[in-house]
């Protein structure tokens, strides 16, 4: 890790108890807290994300996908949503003192955020990671060279978790699209629909593979790709 990267931690992580620390000053604090340390995340991880622009293969990084999916848009995303609404913070969060939940989730995260990036560049944990794939595979190579996915079992299974997450949605059970209709679903079957949703996620797993392996099917990528990524922000 760079100096400028370190600084820019360091800065993070001085504004994130900066702003955690005013909520010593009463309840009435806890809600500018919140909105003051999710900025400063939002723009933080943002920052991070910007930075792996230029690596090779980019949109299969590991980092640049998990800082996206689990943090920006898990964390970083939810106050532009939160004050869209004209409904009262305990509808979406049913607990006493929902701005106090919701700053230990942010602190929770910058940990979480934090440890990822570092995990993911330690030399240590590169080392015992290798040495377990050598482990588990008795040092045979843990993916085959070859990769040629039988397409219309790929393509079937990421168009039926879209027609699941369809259903999840006109329930009304589905991420921030979640309404009071979810209160009254109560199918025995519900668990099932919600695991075949997700199934969707392996099968643009093969093709992200295939496209940076062999540079074909791009627009399969970039559509399956938009697909994905737009359910995962009503997540």
């Amino acid at each position: 890790m760079s100096k400028k990267e370190l600084r820019n931690e360091y800065v993070f992580i001085f504004f994130l108890l900066v702003f955690q620390a005013i909520r010593i000053f009463g309840e009435e604090f806890e809600k500018p807290a919140f909105i003051l340390t999710n900025i400063v995340f939002t723009l933080y991880v943002t920052m991070k994300i910007y930075s792996l622009r230029k690596v090779e293969k980019a949109l299969l990084n590991p980092l640049l996908l998990g800082s996206i999916k689990m943090f920006l848009l898990a964390y970083g995303s939810t106050i532009f949503y939160v004050y869209l609404e004209n409904r009262p913070l305990y509808e979406f969060i049913p607990v006493h003192h929902p701005y106090g939940y919701l700053n230990n989730g942010m602190i929770y995260a910058s940990l979480g955020f934090l440890s990822m990036w570092h995990s993911y560049q330690s030399e240590i944990v590169k080392r015992l990671s290798n040495q377990f794939i050598k482990f588990i595979t008795r040092k045979k190579q843990l993916l085959r060279f070859e990769l040629e996915p039988r397409w219309l079992i790929i393509y079937g299974i990421f168009f039926f978790s879209i027609v699941f997450k369809l259903i999840l949605i006109s329930l009304g059970v589905y991420g921030v699209i979640n309404t009071i209709l979810s209160k009254n679903v109560d199918l025995p079957y519900m668990q099932y629909i919600i695991t075949l949703s997700s199934a969707g996620s392996g099968s643009l797993l093969f093709l992200y593979l295939y496209y940076f392996k062999t540079g074909k099917k791009r627009n399969q990528f970039i559509i399956f790709f938009l697909i994905d990524l737009f359910f995962s922000i009503l997540t």
